[in-house]
């Protein structure tokens, strides 16, 4: 209850000199004089060299950087369209190829397929045991 109380009365009197606690509009003049001096002349240092600065970085950019630029992403669509698909699609092209030719070899006769088994270990063997 105390700790409310004191809450309470805290907030009352802060709610009571609501008017006098508003700020009001008006300068002094004691030392922060010194300070919107030092801020305009700081703004005006900003403002003039360094914008000289900005516009000529930003003329050599559009010169030279963006023409780098665009050369690069040119050339990097030539590399992506020429070499990079030849690689993928040389790929898959072999790899069709691979396919119809394995077609062609499967019969679907295990009696082939014994028989090409039968024929590779006789030739393994005979290496095995003539060499």
């Amino acid at each position: 209850m105390q700790s409310f109380q004191l809450l309470a009365f805290t907030g009352l009197g802060f709610y009571i000199m609501r008017k006098k606690l508003t700020p009001e509009a008006k300068i002094n003049l004691d030392f922060d004089y010194f300070y919107r001096l030092f801020g305009r002349a700081f703004l005006a240092f900003c403002r003039r060299p360094v914008e000289a600065v900005d516009n000529i970085w930003t003329e050599v950019y559009a010169r030279i950087g963006l023409r780098g630029l665009m050369g690069t992403a040119r050339g990097a669509a030539i590399f992506d369209r020429e070499d990079i698909d030849r690689a993928v699609d040389g790929t898959a092209y072999s790899m069709m190829r691979l396919g119809k030719n394995i077609t062609r070899i499967q019969t679907g006769n295990i009696q082939d397929y014994l028989a090409t088994a039968a024929f590779i270990a006789l030739i393994i063997f005979a290496l095995v045991f003539f060499a």
